[in-house]
């Protein structure tokens, strides 16, 4: 029995010295250099391709807002609405009439001018 546990113990010590000594593949210097420069080739290849998909993003993010920019004038221009001259008296309107109402934007409410009193 003891030569078996010690069979058993000495392959064991034999794997664990195996691993400690081994060290990889020693490569040559112009090897490790080559290698290097695969790495190098890859990393500004990634680089470029997180460029290319970043300015992708951007380019979609201006259109979708210039989009919706749109729609909203677009909303605009389908509504109906009164021009108020007199803003004195929208303090005295109640909470809710006051919240319903809303600005046009300053293109818009140009183009209703000059339509309306030929300026």
């Amino acid at each position: 029995m003891k030569k078996m546990m010690n069979l058993s113990n000495n392959q064991t010590s034999n794997k664990i010295n195996a691993l400690k000594c081994n060290k990889g593949l020693f490569l040559s210097f112009q090897e490790k250099v080559e290698r290097n420069q695969q790495k190098k080739e890859l990393k500004d290849k990634m680089d470029q391709l997180k460029d290319e998909f970043n300015t992708k993003l951007t380019n979609e993010k201006k259109r979708l807002k210039q989009k919706q920019k749109q729609q909203e004038l677009n909303t605009f221009k389908s509504s109906t609405y009164q021009i108020i001259k007199d803003t004195k008296k929208i303090k005295q309107w109640n909470r809710k009439a006051r919240q319903s109402l809303a600005k046009l934007p300053s293109e818009l409410y140009e183009k209703l001018i000059k339509k309306e009193y030929g300026y």
